[in-house]
């Protein structure tokens, strides 16, 4: 397996990311290309016509000239050969790349955009969150709230990065990605501006708990925990674990950090509720929601 930058963590979002970050990246996205090539023996021209993409596009994929499009990649991957293994190692610099690119146009609103293009390029998702709802089972207020609270931010990018948060959500409903939600019930009691929310928001819980490739646990304040829950994570094809901080994100690669994190969630998994449990514990929440926000009405 040819190795590119095992095991190093990308924090984006708490620095500024310049051109040299992009370029850098770039070119260690071309050597990886450059020696897939030749361990298959083509030259730029063979890949070329084997790939069905110009030959130009091929030299400058491997001199670092050219972030190539989704269906190049694939194209190439196709043409190349490329193993599980390889295509992942491939994905992952990809997914950190298109990351750093996006964010370079800016705020919050590019910062939910590379998170978007982030979940569209995997098949698979698995989302660990002890603090908040995951962005992808968000509604459109509690989103609204969440991109801004406690955050010094300017409104109109903050409404933008909500309105991405909320459109990116729709990958939710292609049957033919898996997407597996694990939540502790201190995430779901965590609500953001006003509890008369969040009754809305456990509606959203349960309607896409009822998707069949998707699948949506709550671990009961009442059992008890397998671990500390330190921090959440997503996990993207099994290659990649994102943790978001309050600074900015940090991108994990190093397969035992990733295996770390899957048995963390498989050991959350196992102590959640599911189905008609599930329902019944966000019915229970939603009716402390009521009270709640009935009491402070008053």
């Amino acid at each position: 397996m040819i190795q590119a930058e095992r095991g190093r963590r990308v924090v984006a979002g708490g620095r500024t990311l310049g051109v040299e970050d992009r370029r850098d990246r770039l070119r260690e996205l071309g050597e990886l290309f450059r020696q897939f090539r030749k361990r298959t023996g083509l030259t730029g021209k063979e890949l070329a016509q084997r790939a069905g993409v110009a030959q130009p596009t091929i030299s400058r994929m491997e001199t670092g000239r050219l972030l190539p499009t989704p269906e190049t990649v694939d194209r190439v991957s196709a043409a190349l050969g490329l193993d599980e293994v390889s295509r992942g190692e491939l994905d992952a610099l990809l997914a950190r790349l298109r990351d750093e690119v996006s964010r370079l146009k800016g705020g919050l609103a590019g910062r939910e955009a590379a998170n978007a293009a982030r979940v569209r390029g995997a098949r698979s998702v698995t989302v660990f969150s002890s603090a908040m709802v995951p962005a992808l089972l968000q509604t459109a207020e509690y989103a609204r709230l969440a991109v801004a609270i406690g955050r010094d931010v300017d409104e109109e990018d903050a409404a933008k990065a909500a309105a991405v948060r909320v459109e990116a959500q729709a990958v939710l409903f292609d049957a033919g990605r898996e997407f597996a939600f694990v939540l502790t019930e201190g995430a779901v009691r965590t609500w953001p501006g006003s509890p008369s929310l969040m009754p809305a928001q456990l509606d959203r819980l349960a309607q896409v708990a009822t998707l069949p490739h998707v699948r949506v646990g709550v671990v009961p304040w009442r059992v008890e925990a397998p671990a500390f829950p330190l921090h959440g994570f997503t996990v993207f094809d099994g290659t990649v674990s994102v943790v978001e901080g309050l600074v900015g994100d940090v991108t994990l690669t190093d397969p035992a950090e990733i295996v770390a994190h899957e048995e963390a969630f498989e050991a959350f998994a196992g102590a959640a509720v599911y189905g008609d449990a599930l329902r019944e514990l966000l019915g229970e929440i939603g009716a402390d929601y009521q009270m709640l926000a009935s009491r402070l009405e008053k």
